[in-house]
């Protein structure tokens, strides 16, 4: 007689045949007798133990487990793809039942917390698709629905204060402030909205990328950079290009991707990294000029400069939010300001254009 392994049990049958019970369902399949169209088929062939056995019949018994009848192997038949069953099987089995059960358990948690687990970074909840199967975009869809409430409420608000200051003065306890974190929200949003439309992939928000970035740290990992893929060799480059480039290294992701790409490669600027503090940087400076220009448009002298400071902050401060979401993806992206960046960068984008134009001469 047969040993059974792990939680399976083995039953009384008749003569030469075993009846194992599992309590979970194992990947076996029961003998297909003939019919006038098909001829039989033999079950599933089971390697246990030193012999040979073949499943004649599989019995679900709902909320309990699995019977299973099996008989030793008819040799006129051939064998395919024979499984084994012993101690090893039965132990991979039910660690893989309990992957899929955690698996199940984190996607449980993960619907429940959709409103915060949706503002995640994009490549961790792809990350959590993947191991869990988790479904991203979803939990995105779910997770917009506060901040683009707040946003909007927000965004109207800040042009009911431009057109009468004393309707909106109470409706923000701190003041112009929270107005304009949430029209930041409201733009965020909209990308966010956008991405998920037409890439079909998740972006994470400000709420959740701060407190991620805040718990790597916390934990001392380090917050990947892809944009690194080798180590340049930077013995050719003077001295005064290097000083040179260590002072403009900062504001260098604004240029075009064509032109961050020939830095990586002269002097090993890593794009990414960059561009993430850059744009960081320059989000925080143009939600302050929103702040103060609002309050500007709000006074008695407030005019056209308010308001074209108030329309610049806008528009740079939208393309950072952007640039922001797709250097989070690992993506190289220019600026609106590069012009300005690359008067300053002449020097150092000189070999570069020098190369192009051979390039184009040739």
């Amino acid at each position: 007689m047969p040993q059974a392994y792990g939680d399976d049990r083995l039953l009384p049958a008749s003569a030469g045949q075993v009846l194992l019970f599992s309590p979970e369902a194992k990947d076996w399949r029961p003998r297909k007798p003939a019919t006038e169209l098909s001829s039989e088929h033999p079950g599933t062939a089971v390697i246990w133990e030193d012999d040979i056995w073949e499943v004649l019949e599989v019995d679900e018994m709902p909320g309990f487990g699995v019977q299973y009848r099996l008989a030793p192997w008819d040799e006129q038949h051939a064998i395919r793809l024979p499984l084994r069953y012993c101690q090893e099987s039965e132990a991979r089995r039910q660690s893989a039942k309990r992957e899929d059960n955690r698996a199940l358990l984190i996607r449980l948690v993960l619907w429940a917390t959709a409103p915060a687990s949706g503002l995640l970074p994009g490549h961790v909840q792809e990350r959590f698709s993947r191991l869990y199967g988790s479904p991203f975009v979803a939990l995105a869809w779910i997770s917009m629905i506060l901040p683009m409430i707040w946003g909007t409420i927000s965004v109207l608000a800040l042009m009911l204060a431009i057109v009468n200051p004393a309707a909106v003065s109470g409706l923000a306890p701190g003041g112009a402030a929270p107005l304009a974190f949430g029209g930041y929200l409201f733009i965020e949003t909209l990308v966010r909205f956008g991405v998920a439309m037409t890439d079909g992939r998740p972006t994470g928000s400000i709420l959740g990328v701060l407190p991620y970035w805040i718990f790597i740290k916390i934990r001392g990992g380090e917050i990947e950079d892809p944009s690194r893929t080798f180590v340049p060799d930077i013995s050719h480059i003077s001295l005064s290009d290097e000083d040179t480039y260590s002072m403009l290294e900062p504001v260098l992701s604004l240029l075009s991707v064509k032109e961050q790409e020939f830095l990586e490669k002269e002097f090993g600027f890593l794009p990414v990294k960059w561009g993430r503090r850059t744009s960081t940087a320059l989000l925080a400076l143009m939600l302050a000029q929103l702040v103060s220009s609002v309050q500007d448009l709000r006074q008695p002298h407030g005019g056209f400069s308010a308001f074209l400071a108030f329309f610049l902050a806008l528009v740079i401060g939208s393309e950072q939010l952007w640039r922001l979401w797709s250097l989070w993806q690992g993506q190289v992206c220019g600026s609106l300001l590069a012009p300005l960046v690359r008067i300053a960068a002449r020097r150092l984008l000189a070999s570069e254009h020098r190369d192009s134009g051979r390039g184009a001469g040739g």
